[in-house]
């Protein structure tokens, strides 16, 4: 014998019930997806940057390698940072003091001895400084165009939110 309630038959209620239950449960689901889908963009906006990041840090390590072997390879690199130094900055005052790496010095004697005598540079030996840079001291100031800060400089035009 069937009881009806309400209109519904006993029998149909309980699966009413579990349809209604599995609906309730069906649309949180999809809620859950709905918001899932929706984090979606900025999380992969922020693994792009992610992977954008580690890229460009990977780039600028290897960079930084080969610069430090091409200096080995090829010291005459440090005459040209020499020589824009000497015509960049006509402006220092008094005797203006180079400082090299003590095996750079010969090397740079030997190639603009004459054009840094003529301007009144004088040229010190620093084994403090890496092969590849330099100092420049005067009275009226100092430039530093050591490898580690013209690294730095770069790195900070590159990627400027980034401290070096």
């Amino acid at each position: 014998m069937r009881a009806v309630l309400g209109g519904a038959v006993a029998d149909d209620f309980p699966r009413a019930v579990r349809l209604a239950a599995g609906l309730a449960a069906a649309t949180a689901h999809a809620e859950q997806l709905r918001a899932l889908a929706a984090t979606l963009p900025d999380a992969l906006h922020r693994a792009q940057t992610e992977l954008a990041d580690t890229l460009l840090s990977l780039a600028l390590d290897v960079a930084r390698q080969v610069v430090h072997r091409t200096l080995r390879t090829e010291p005459e690199w440090v005459l040209a940072l020499v020589q824009d130094l000497l015509h960049a900055e006509p402006a220092l005052q008094g005797k203006p003091r180079l400082l090299l790496h003590s095996d750079d010095v010969a090397l740079v004697q030997n190639s603009l001895g004459n054009e840094l005598q003529r301007a009144g540079w004088q040229v010190r030996a620093d084994d403090a400084l890496e092969r590849g840079g330099c100092r420049v001291q005067s009275a009226s100031g100092e430039i530093d165009a050591t490898l580690d800060t013209r690294w730095k400089n770069v790195t900070a035009a590159i990627r400027p939110d980034v401290e070096t």
